[in-house]
């Protein structure tokens, strides 16, 4: 294969050759770096991210995904726990879809981690709950590549917080951890997919150096792997209305997708009056536009293929200066907010799991669905256009991917030319009065007046 040398030195190279591991350890990055040591002695890192500038990140300047950040990256695989205590985890493979990971389960009781990593607790029923997943590239098997997951979070926040994606940080882990949980897997009734990508590990474990996609799963000593741990979306359900749905045909006769692929005006659509039905599907509509954008931008290619979406409901109700606001029904249920009075509930789309990105061609583009979109919310597209600003003004952006991320110079290139052509086909049809930037409920329902232009930034 053609050798990719960058920023952070990536290489893929042909068998027999000396490969380069692509996480470069002794990189400055992030805000904080929590280390543990392993019982090889690997010391192993999380790093909990900058965030990037301009970026709608939750909380006041981002504490609430800070403090989900931090919560991530203090989970312990050495630790005996119970978790509430140390943070202490108990490691077990994924034995699900289609791609390799260790799940991080908790420890609830003092001294069951051995049993809890045992054969028969690591099976498809689990006695505690699942806190998290560490995964890494794999674009031999499957096509998951991490940095393009990690952005997805990023861009998420960049465009106003869009989709619930959950939060995401950097995680190296020793490769023995990794060899043993995938040893354990493959002794398992797993199979397809799943099991090739587990070999995958133990193929590589012989001679790291002169695996094929060295740079995609090793640090650069070759003692650790590198991947991600991603959070939970608390209190999402599976998205009813997604299963299977191939582009350019199941997808486009979906009710949202065909709204806003319509050149019919928003009154038309969603109506005037605000009722469950017309914000229902208004938010139904948003939540299509976004992840078309989103996808476009990160090259998705696995959006139509499985269960990747999943939804979680919210009461809207307006507040006393006729504000539509929104409220978690998880939090009602728990007793931790009252139920507004006049509350409305509206399912709202996740977007769990975004693995599949740059590496597999990029679906959106070729099927030109962010150049074909006729309703938008102002603030995804201002955040579009905000980023390509940033993009070229400087290059703290770039410097972000590169860093912050681990991605490769050839992805990162990749990621310019789709922020570019989205950004470029969204201010031409605005320009032009193709796309109306109409998706907002206070502005259909509630008389606000709409102040969204094809200039805003």
């Amino acid at each position: 294969m053609e050798k990719l040398l960058g920023v952070l030195g990536f290489a893929m190279l042909s068998v027999g050759a000396e490969a380069a591991g692509g996480f470069d350890l002794s990189l400055p990055r992030g805000l904080e770096t929590l280390s543990y040591s392993s019982p090889s002695g690997a010391k192993e890192i999380c790093v909990v991210p900058k965030h990037l500038a301009g970026a709608d990140y939750r909380g006041k300047e981002g504490a609430k995904d800070r403090e989900s950040e931090r919560e991530l990256c203090a989970h312990n695989l050495y630790l005996p726990g119970p978790t509430t205590a140390d943070r202490g985890v108990a490691a077990c493979p994924k034995v699900s879809s289609t791609s390799a990971a260790i799940e991080f389960q908790e420890i609830v009781e003092p001294g069951s981690k051995a049993k809890l990593e045992s054969a028969a607790s690591c099976g498809r029923t689990r006695v505690t709950d699942n806190l998290t997943k560490f995964k890494t590239s794999d674009n031999d098997r499957t096509c998951t590549y991490v940095p393009g997951a990690m952005l997805t979070y990023h861009l998420s926040r960049y465009l106003g917080d869009v989709l619930q994606v959950p939060v995401m940080v950097l995680r190296t882990v020793d490769i023995s951890t990794m060899q043993k949980v995938a040893t354990q897997a493959v002794k398992m009734s797993i199979n397809g997919l799943l099991r090739r990508s587990y070999q995958n590990y133990i193929d590589a474990y012989r001679d790291p150096a002169r695996w094929d996609y060295a740079s995609w799963i090793f640090t650069n000593d070759f003692k650790q792997h590198y991947g991600y741990l991603r959070d939970k979306v608390k209190g999402d359900s599976v998205h009813s209305g997604w299963v299977e749905n191939l582009p350019s045909s199941a997808f486009e006769k979906i009710e949202g997708v065909k709204d806003i692929f319509a050149s019919t005006p928003a009154s038309s659509l969603f109506g005037g009056t605000l009722s469950q039905l017309s914000l229902q599907r208004l938010q139904t509509a948003r939540d299509y536009a976004d992840l078309i954008v989103l996808d476009q931008l990160s090259s998705q290619s696995d959006r139509y293929s499985g269960q990747n979406l999943a939804s979680v409901q919210y009461y809207y109700y307006k507040d006393e200066n006729q504000k539509l606001k929104s409220l978690e029904k998880r939090k009602v249920d728990k007793g931790e907010k009252p139920l507004p009075e006049g509350a409305l509930l509206v399912r709202r789309m996740a977007s769990i799991d975004n693995d599949c990105t740059f590496v597999n061609g990029n679906t959106n583009a070729k099927l030109g669905y962010a150049a074909r979109l006729r309703h938008l919310h102002p603030r995804t597209y201002a955040g579009v256009m905000r980023l390509a600003k940033a993009w070229t003004a400087d290059s703290s952006v770039k410097d972000f991917l590169a860093t912050e991320l681990a991605m490769s110079p050839k992805h990162i290139a990749s990621f310019e030319k789709n922020l570019m052509s989205v950004a470029d086909s969204l201010r031409a049809n605005c320009k032009s009065g193709a796309l109306k930037l109409d998706l907002d409920p206070e502005v259909q329902f509630l008389g606000a007046e709409n102040k969204a232009n094809c200039d805003a930034l």
